[in-house]
């Protein structure tokens, strides 16, 4: 059996049972990374037609076949490979196995079962099976952005021009659905949404994971739309700011551009390893200012030394996550038994009461530092709980603080007529500006505080007796020029003292002649 058969269907099981990860993470945590975008395909293309494949399956009699005893037990492999072979555009099963000879046994029965349905549904094509709302593709282009601690807008742009990418207007392009297909496509568009961040799109499915301008740190692969919270907030340089829940650190590193390496950026994390992860990016990126320290935000005290002159703060606080199409929710859902469904829906109900309820205690704590005059609250959620409800509650208790308008220019904005300027809210969706769902809200202090004067040490005074600093400094020159001073290899002989004695000298008796 081909391996990324094994692999699509691995992570349909761990979607299907709902064990938590996002299919980004199952993915990149895989061991067949070399077909990532085959995998990416099959994956979801198998969940758009799974419903219908189910059908195909319990009515062409695979399952009552003796010799296919166990065939169920199987995982949602079958799906994918049933997939390939009916309704991809190649339809044929890669590779061998017991389950490919077992699924070309019944090719037949589920191929006359699939036009059984679309009889049944009056169409013609297949995909005229498919629920309306599954139909829209959501195709969304891969964003870099500039790493400028390390690099500029003119190199990169120089290095995609030499391997041949041109600039254009748009870079959707609607029969892309792999990274094969992208690489017949060089072209590139500069993307100037984000005041003082530069970023660069290219169509998608466009794979740069392994090219030498990411694995050098010159540029990162990060959606607009995760960018704009960063662009918002906008800390200058030699100012103290703080990103809250900082781990994986895209946005801290945006953050520290921002600050041109000055100053100091606190990131905070209370998971060890994302925090380590952190520290691994941003050390490799170049980032010199931050400060990342294992702690939940909520239990930082305003008042200490280190925190208490905090002017700006970046708070992007764990949410429902519903808007990163990666997760795949729509087709989830789709894909989910009726009943399944219904119990899930007042338990997705509490989760978001729950996490709002969290999001508002945050941003409480952050908008409490006595000096900080921006705090920027972001989420990639769409839900209006963790969103609009969020910020009108802490206008509501802080009224200290304001919306200040952003992004004027972005037509999606928050949802009008909640409270006073809600529109001054930015919102980003699939659909209408091509990135992940999102929500940026920036709240701006009426009335601007300055930093705090830093409390300094007295140093000792030394009484200004310039006669004894002279002495004491020609002391110490004289000292390090004995220190140096080579020894003379003739040396003096030592003048006699008064109590030398000259010894004297014996004399020889002679001897008598003898006669």
């Amino acid at each position: 059996m081909a391996q990324h058969y094994i692999e699509a269907g691995r992570i349909l099981d761990k979607l299907l049972s709902k064990s938590g990860p996002s299919l980004k993470n199952l993915l990149y945590g895989g061991q067949n990374k070399s077909h990532i975008p085959t995998i990416y395909a099959l994956v979801t293309e198998t969940l758009k037609y799974k419903n219908i494949i189910d059908e195909i399956l319990n009515n062409c009699g695979i399952y009552e076949d003796k010799l296919n005893k166990g065939l169920k037990g199987s995982g949602h492999v079958l799906h994918v490979m049933v997939y390939d072979l009916l309704i991809s555009s190649k339809q044929k099963i890669s590779g061998g196995g017991r389950l490919k000879k077992t699924l070309m046994r019944h090719k037949s029965a589920m191929h006359a079962a699939l036009v059984r349905l679309k009889i049944k549904a009056k169409v013609t094509e297949t995909i005229g099976l498919v629920p309306d709302h599954l139909k829209e593709n959501v195709i969304i282009p891969r964003y870099v952005r500039i790493n400028t601690h390390k690099t500029t807008l003119e190199e990169v742009i120089n290095t995609f021009q030499t391997e041949n990418y041109e600039f254009v207007d748009s870079v959707i392009i609607t029969d892309v659905t792999n990274a094969e297909q992208s690489k017949k496509h060089k072209i590139m568009k500069l993307e100037e949404d984000i005041p003082e961040t530069y970023m660069l799109s290219f169509p998608p499915f466009t794979d740069f994971h392994s090219h030498e301008l990411v694995t050098r740190g010159h540029i990162i692969l990060q959606d607009k739309a995760s960018a704009l919270s960063g662009g918002a907030l906008l800390p200058p340089p030699n100012c103290i700011a703080i990103d809250a829940c900082a781990a994986p650190g895209m946005k801290t590193m945006q953050l520290s551009e921002s600050m041109q390496n000055t100053g100091t950026l606190y990131a905070f994390d209370r998971d060890p390893k994302r925090l380590a992860t952190l520290k691994r990016i941003t050390r490799k990126h170049g980032c010199n200012n931050i400060k990342a320290r294992v702690a939940d935000f909520l239990s930082i005290n305003h008042q200490d030394e280190d925190y208490k002159n905090v002017e700006y703060i970046l708070l992007d606080p764990s949410c429902s996550g519903s808007g990163i199409v990666s997760r795949l929710d729509y087709l989830l859902s789709s894909a989910m038994p009726e009943q399944e469904l219904d119990e899930d829906e007042e338990t997705e109900e509490q989760r978001l009461a729950s996490l709002s309820g969290f999001q508002i205690q945050a941003l409480r704590h952050a908008l409490s530092f006595p000096r900080v005059n921006r705090v920027v609250y972001s989420t990639c959620s769409i839900h209006q709980i963790e969103n609009e409800d969020v910020v009108q509650q802490a206008l509501e208790e802080f009224p200290d603080f304001e919306l200040i308008e952003i992004y004027p220019n972005w037509t999606n904005r928050g949802i009008e007529g909640l409270f006073p300027n809600s529109h001054f809210c930015v919102r980003a969706s699939p659909k209408e500006d091509r990135t992940i769902g999102f929500f940026v809200s920036c709240f701006q202090r009426k009335i601007a505080l300055p930093p705090l004067p830093k409390v300094e040490k007295k140093a000792k005074l030394v009484p200004d007796n310039s006669h004894v600093v002279q002495e004491v400094q020609r002391q110490e020159v004289q000292r390090k020029v004995e220190v140096v001073k080579p020894e003379t290899t003739n040396k003096k002989r030592k003048a006699p003292t008064n109590n030398f004695k000259p010894k004297r000298k014996r004399r020889r008796k002679k001897k008598p002649l003898v006669k």
